[in-house]
């Protein structure tokens, strides 16, 4: 017996036109006609998935020439059988059927892969741990910058008292609140779980204004004050720039102080947050 007219036998004892067939394997029903009279023969690949719909193995599908009848129990189709398939999982090679969930996840800005529901359940899984190693190291960092910081803001305050340049409690209680504003701004520039940091270089980056252009003649002292006009405008605008960097670090370092525990919560509870750059 050809494989043609195991098809067609295995086909008929599932009730299922050539075009049922042919939607279940994802080719046309004059394909699965071709099949059948032997003119040309199907993919591997679709061998596999007509053994699975058959309920055969491949052996009996291609070599075995004894064909055994059909289960009573398969006489009744599966209805999986009518589902067209829709996609393979890119991990575990299993078809999607009409139906059932399909995931597309970027891997890159180029790559599109397609995953199963239990594929892509175990892909988000691996993305969590790996973003919990990752914040958990950020976290660390954290904590190193603003230890840092905070220790030097609150060692030049408690100079400051030794010196007698802090004359009155007052002094002291903005001294150590600057020390902790300087702490929870290193804090939360570092993990990036919060808006301080994007804050921060946004106001920074008007100082950054592109100077006018310079009318000078092609001439010995135009070229002077080409030159004069240059260094001139560098100067005024890494003033600006500075004057702006200064004003958002005020502002971060008064918002941190609020932003730290938020921060430090999120850090713990939702490592996912955290920016990876």
């Amino acid at each position: 017996m050809s494989l043609g007219e195991k098809i067609r036998l295995y086909r008929t004892q599932l009730n299922l036109t050539q075009k049922d067939l042919a939607d279940q394997v994802s080719v046309t029903a004059q394909a699965v006609s071709r099949w059948e009279q032997d003119i040309v023969e199907p993919g591997l690949d679709t061998l596999k998935r007509m053994s699975e719909i058959f309920s055969v193995s491949l052996d009996q599908l291609l070599f075995n020439e004894y064909v055994p009848p059909m289960p009573a129990s398969t006489n009744v189709p599966h209805p999986d059988i009518y589902k067209r398939q829709i996609g393979v999982c890119e991990t575990c090679n299993k078809p999607i059927l009409e139906g059932e969930p399909l995931h597309r996840v970027h891997l890159s800005r180029t790559h599109q892969a397609i995953y199963c529901e239990s594929c892509n359940t175990q892909h988000l899984e691996r993305i969590k741990k790996d973003q919990t190693r990752i914040t958990k190291k950020q976290r660390i960092w954290g904590f190193i910058w603003g230890i840092l910081g905070g220790g030097f803001g609150l060692y030049s305050t408690i100079t400051g008292l030794n010196e007698g340049f802090l004359t009155n409690i007052n002094e002291l209680f903005i001294g150590i609140a600057f020390s902790y504003a300087l702490f929870a701004f290193l804090f939360t520039f570092t993990m990036k779980n919060n808006f301080i940091h994007d804050f921060f270089w946004d106001i920074t980056s008007w100082g950054f204004v592109k100077m006018p252009g310079v009318i000078f003649s092609l001439d010995f002292d135009g070229l002077l004050f080409l030159i004069g006009a240059k260094i001139l405008f560098f100067f005024i605008g890494l003033g600006i720039a500075l004057l702006a960097g200064t004003f958002a670090l005020i502002i971060s370092l008064i918002l941190a102080g609020f932003v730290f525990p938020f921060s430090l919560y999120n850090s713990f509870a939702h490592p996912e947050k955290t920016d990876v750059i």
